[in-house]
């Protein structure tokens, strides 16, 4: 919605580019890593009961995803645009090629 604002709680963890990739974390990258690794301590123990259900349902859900699935191609300004997934790799390949499908 345009004029419409929104209140970010968490904000206070916003780490500028330079504090990303310092070798020596400063006073608030380590304060926020801190905060992170406790809330994923608390997660991993609330939720450490359904761990094997968890498990049960994303082999499920995994094991009837293609694992060489392909979009359909759409043309867009002059190019065809898909992505397609190889067996062993978790994330989709994007092509782009200009006029034909078989274009390089």
């Amino acid at each position: 919605m345009s004029g419409s604002t929104g209140l970010d709680n968490y904000f206070w963890m916003r780490l500028s580019d330079e504090q990303k990739n310092a070798e020596i974390p400063d006073e608030q990258t380590a304060k926020d890593l801190d905060y992170l690794t406790k809330e994923n301590e608390y997660s991993k123990a609330v939720l450490k009961n359904t761990e094997g259900l968890r498990k049960t349902l994303f082999d499920e859900i995994t094991g009837r995803i293609k694992k060489d699935d392909e979009s359909v191609p759409y043309f867009e300004n002059g190019y065809y645009y898909y992505n397609k997934y190889t067996a062993g790799s978790e994330y989709p390949v994007y092509f782009r090629k200009k006029g034909t499908l078989s274009a390089p």
